[in-house]
Protein backbone atom coordinates (compact mmCIF):
# COMPACT_ATOMS: atom_id res chain seq x y z
CA UNK A 1 0.00 0.00 0.00
CA UNK A 2 2.53 2.43 0.57
CA UNK A 3 3.99 2.15 -2.59
CA UNK A 4 0.48 3.09 -4.08
CA UNK A 5 0.86 5.96 -2.06
CA UNK A 6 4.16 6.61 -3.07
CA UNK A 7 3.27 6.38 -7.04
CA UNK A 8 -0.30 7.96 -6.68
CA UNK A 9 1.94 11.54 -4.99
CA UNK A 10 4.29 11.45 -7.61
CA UNK A 11 1.33 11.61 -10.19
CA UNK A 12 -0.11 13.93 -8.51
CA UNK A 13 3.06 16.24 -8.60
CA UNK A 14 2.89 16.02 -11.86
CA UNK A 15 -0.68 17.15 -12.82
CA UNK A 16 -0.40 20.03 -9.81
CA UNK A 17 -1.02 22.71 -12.69
CA UNK A 18 -4.47 21.58 -13.47
CA UNK A 19 -5.45 22.35 -10.34
CA UNK A 20 -6.79 25.94 -8.56
CA UNK A 21 -4.46 27.72 -6.57
CA UNK A 22 -6.87 26.68 -4.06
CA UNK A 23 -8.00 22.94 -3.75
CA UNK A 24 -9.53 20.40 -1.19
CA UNK A 25 -8.34 16.92 -1.25
CA UNK A 26 -10.17 14.62 0.71
CA UNK A 27 -8.07 11.25 2.06
CA UNK A 28 -8.76 8.51 4.75
CA UNK A 29 -6.89 9.29 7.65
CA UNK A 30 -4.54 5.84 7.23
CA UNK A 31 -3.58 7.27 4.20
CA UNK A 32 -2.52 10.47 5.15
CA UNK A 33 -0.55 9.18 8.00
CA UNK A 34 1.08 6.97 5.62
CA UNK A 35 1.83 9.65 3.40
CA UNK A 36 3.32 12.10 6.67
CA UNK A 37 5.14 9.32 7.88
CA UNK A 38 6.72 8.82 4.26
CA UNK A 39 7.73 12.43 4.19
CA UNK A 40 9.05 12.51 7.45
CA UNK A 41 11.60 10.03 6.56
CA UNK A 42 12.10 10.71 2.86
CA UNK A 43 15.52 11.24 2.73
CA UNK A 44 17.03 10.22 6.26
CA UNK A 45 18.51 7.06 5.81
CA UNK A 46 17.89 4.97 8.63
CA UNK A 47 20.75 3.07 10.98
CA UNK A 48 20.64 2.38 15.13
CA UNK A 49 24.31 3.50 14.60
CA UNK A 50 23.33 6.96 13.28
CA UNK A 51 20.54 7.43 16.13
CA UNK A 52 23.01 6.54 18.73
CA UNK A 53 25.57 8.74 17.46
CA UNK A 54 22.73 11.68 17.77
CA UNK A 55 22.38 10.40 20.82
CA UNK A 56 25.91 10.29 22.07
CA UNK A 57 26.69 13.61 20.43
CA UNK A 58 23.86 15.43 22.29
CA UNK A 59 25.06 14.10 25.65
CA UNK A 60 28.89 15.32 25.46
CA UNK A 61 27.40 18.22 24.64
CA UNK A 62 25.38 19.03 27.46
CA UNK A 63 28.21 17.30 30.04
CA UNK A 64 26.26 14.04 30.45
CA UNK A 65 28.33 11.60 32.43
CA UNK A 66 29.61 9.57 30.64
CA UNK A 67 28.41 5.93 32.42
CA UNK A 68 25.36 7.31 31.71
CA UNK A 69 25.85 7.63 28.37
CA UNK A 70 26.53 3.69 28.06
CA UNK A 71 24.07 2.91 29.87
CA UNK A 72 21.68 4.82 27.92
CA UNK A 73 23.55 3.23 24.89
CA UNK A 74 22.96 -0.10 26.06
CA UNK A 75 18.90 0.65 26.40
CA UNK A 76 18.67 1.76 23.71
CA UNK A 77 20.13 -1.18 21.76
CA UNK A 78 17.76 -3.36 23.02
CA UNK A 79 14.93 -1.19 22.48
CA UNK A 80 16.05 -1.90 18.97
CA UNK A 81 15.46 -5.22 18.85
CA UNK A 82 11.84 -5.19 19.70
CA UNK A 83 10.78 -1.81 18.26
CA UNK A 84 10.53 -0.90 14.38
CA UNK A 85 11.44 2.35 12.73
CA UNK A 86 7.58 2.90 12.36
CA UNK A 87 7.13 2.48 16.52
CA UNK A 88 9.83 4.28 17.46
CA UNK A 89 8.77 7.28 15.62
CA UNK A 90 5.37 7.08 16.50
CA UNK A 91 5.98 7.22 20.26
CA UNK A 92 8.45 10.45 19.41
CA UNK A 93 5.27 12.30 17.59
CA UNK A 94 3.03 11.06 20.86
CA UNK A 95 5.54 12.12 23.71
CA UNK A 96 5.44 15.74 22.46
Amino acid sequence: MKRNISEAMFRLMDELDMFPETTMITVQRKDLELLVTEMFFKGDEWSNQACLGYMEKAAIENGVDEEIIRDIANYMKLTFDDTSVEEAAKYYRQSY
